[in-house]
């Protein structure tokens, strides 16, 4: 089950205004965060974080401990906010271009990239505008099942992101250079992505067991990119800081930044506790454009 890590609240949030509200959710094997923004004036409102007691390998676990969390929440079970979104990371997912891209090839794109077990998930789709490009990513039955007769009348308006894409919205709306490699660090989950300007050359996902091999992934992204060594910056986002081994491992190799929060969204005094560069995933489901 999930136990409270951290709440922080707007002065601002209404829970009688949630009809204008975008509710977000993020599950990982270890954690729920739940995010609130306020969609007619660009503004988060509300930040929760929760982590397992156990680890979730499995979709029943995850199931049990997000519906048992959000049964009991004080606001989240509630109807008819304006939008609703589910991100998880766990998943497999691939990245089809525009001119390759075709709805009704979803699954047999997927299928490059996984064997997926269809009585299970379904495929799901998110587009990425700015990049001429789509992510596509299962999800799991029983969790979207659950969710849709949760919020009956929200069915509509319930949109599912993996993590990559919600990563990559958000890199889209901010200055990207040539020479920079981004790293979003999520648990044991490191996200790599280049970007020149809003053409995505790059983004996987790789799990890691210690800081060496945070540094190898992205060393050796930079090196496929063809990055000159010396002009090499990398940008931090999620759980790192510059006490920990990550940076000081990279900082050795590269010019090390952390980045901004997502660019044109409000937070107020309130989210101060958050490092900018924290949670940049979640707080990019914002932008995100869902099918």
């Amino acid at each position: 089950m999930f136990q409270e890590d951290l709440i922080l609240r707007d002065e601002k949030f209404e829970v009688d205004q949630i009809g204008r509200y975008k509710l977000c959710f993020a599950l990982t094997p270890t954690e729920c965060r739940l995010v609130v923004f306020d969609t007619k004036s660009d503004r988060c409102l509300c930040y929760e974080r929760y982590t397992a007691d156990i680890p979730l390998e499995t979709d029943e676990q995850f199931l049990e401990a997000f519906s048992n969390l959000v049964n009991t929440h004080s606001f989240a079970s509630a109807g008819y906010w304006q939008k609703i979104t589910l991100m998880m990371g766990k998943q497999e997912f691939t990245f089809v271009p525009d001119e390759y891209f075709r709805t009704e090839y979803a699954l047999s794109y997927l299928r490059f990239n996984t064997t997926l077990d269809t009585s299970k998930s379904y495929v799901q789709f998110s587009e990425h505008q700015l990049a001429s490009t789509n992510c596509l990513f299962s999800m799991p039955k029983t969790v979207s099942d659950w969710i849709e007769e949760k919020y009956p009348h929200q069915k509509t308006g319930i949109t599912y992101v993996h993590q990559s894409a919600a990563f990559l919205e958000g890199l889209l709306l901010q200055e990207n250079k040539a020479n920079q490699v981004h790293a979003l660090i999520e648990g044991n989950q490191l996200f790599v992505a280049v970007l020149d300007e809003q053409s995505l050359l790059f983004l996987n996902r790789f799990e890691f067991k210690n800081a060496e091999e945070v540094a190898y992934f992205i060393l050796a992204v930079s090196d496929d990119a063809k990055i000159n060594s010396q002009k090499l910056e990398v940008v931090l986002y999620g759980q790192s800081n510059k006490e920990g081994k990550i940076y000081k491992l990279l900082d050795r190799y590269a010019y090390v930044k952390f980045a901004s929060r997502p660019a044109h969204l409000s937070f107020s005094y309130h989210f101060d506790q958050l490092e900018s560069h924290e949670d940049f995933d979640l707080f990019s489901l914002y932008y995100v454009k869902t099918v």
